[in-house]
C-alpha cells in the first residue's frame, strides 16, 4: 500500500488494477480470504489516491461484494453492490452495461434477503439495458436468468417461466447443448413448468437434462 501511494498516479492505478485482477483470480481458485486481503488493500490504496468515485474503485467494491456473497454475508454484499452501483451510475449513467451488471448482481442478493420488489425492479431494468446494448449476448442471457430466479423466489411462476424461456433460448444459441449454464436453466424451466401445472411441457426439458447429466457425470449425478 505505501509503495503504491509513492508512485505516480497512472502507474499506481495500473498496479492497483492488476492487484484487483489478482484478487479475482484468487477467488476463482477458491482462495477466498487471500482474495479479500488483496482486493481490500487495493481498494484502500485506490481511495487514498483518488477518492471513491472511479471505475476502478467500483470494480473493487463489486469484487469484494462477490466474496461477501460467496461466504453468505448478504448484508455486506448488498452494501458493496450499492456503493459500486452509485459510482457506476455517476460515471456511466443508468443505462450502461457496466451499471446493468451491478444492478443484476444486487437484484440477486436482494431477492435472497426477501426484498423482492426492489430486486425485480433492478433485474428488469438491467435486462432491458442489455437487451438493447448487447442483444443475444452471454450478459443478456445471464440477466434474463437472474430475473427468472428473482421472480421464482417471489412466487411469480408465470413471469419466471417467461424469463427462464428467454434465458434458455439465449443459452441454446450461445453454447453447446451440454453446457452447464444451459442445462441449469433448462432444469429450472422444467421445474417451474411443473409448479405451474404444465406437466406435459415440463417432461421434455427435465428428461433431456437428466440424460445429459448422466452421460456427462455418471448414473449417480
Amino acid at each position: 500500500l505505501e509503495r503504491a501511494l509513492e508512485l505516480d498516479t497512472p502507474v499506481a492505478r495500473d498496479q492497483l488494477a492488476t492487484q484487483n485482477n489478482l484478487g479475482a483470480a484468487l477467488y476463482h481458485a477458491r482462495r477466498i480470504e487471500e482474495a479479500r486481503a488483496v482486493i481490500g488493500e487495493a481498494l484502500e490504496a485506490s481511495i487514498a489516491l483518488g477518492g471513491e468515485n472511479s471505475e476502478g474503485v467500483a470494480s473493487m467494491l463489486g469484487n469484494l461484494a462477490v466474496l461477501d456473497d460467496r461466504v453468505g454475508d448478504l448484508a455486506q454484499a448488498e452494501s458493496g453492490y450499492r456503493r459500486a452501483l452509485a459510482i457506476e451510475t455517476g460515471i456511466f449513467g443508468d443505462a450502461h452495461p457496466s451499471t446493468a451488471a451491478t444492478m443484476g448482481r444486487l437484484a440477486e442478493v436482494l431477492a435472497r434477503r426477501g426484498e423482492f420488489e426492489e430486486a425485480e425492479d433492478l433485474a428488469r431494468r438491467s435486462l432491458a439495458i442489455l437487451r438493447s446494448a448487447a442483444p443475444g449476448s452471454i450478459e443478456a442471457a445471464n440477466h434474463a436468468y437472474w430475473l427468472a430466479t428473482v421472480l421464482q423466489q417471489k412466487g411469480d411462476g408465470a413471469q419466471a417461466e417467461a424469463a427462464y424461456t428467454e434465458a434458455l433460448d439465449l443459452y441454446t444459441n450461445l453454447f453447446d447443448p451440454d453446457h452447464p449454464n444451459r442445462l441449469t436453466c433448462a432444469n429450472n424451466l422444467g421445474l417451474t413448468l411443473v409448479s405451474n401445472g404444465k406437466l406435459d411441457e415440463a417432461e421434455a426439458p427435465l428428461v433431456d437434462v437428466a440424460e445429459r447429466w448422466r452421460r456427462l457425470f455418471g448414473p449417480d449425478s
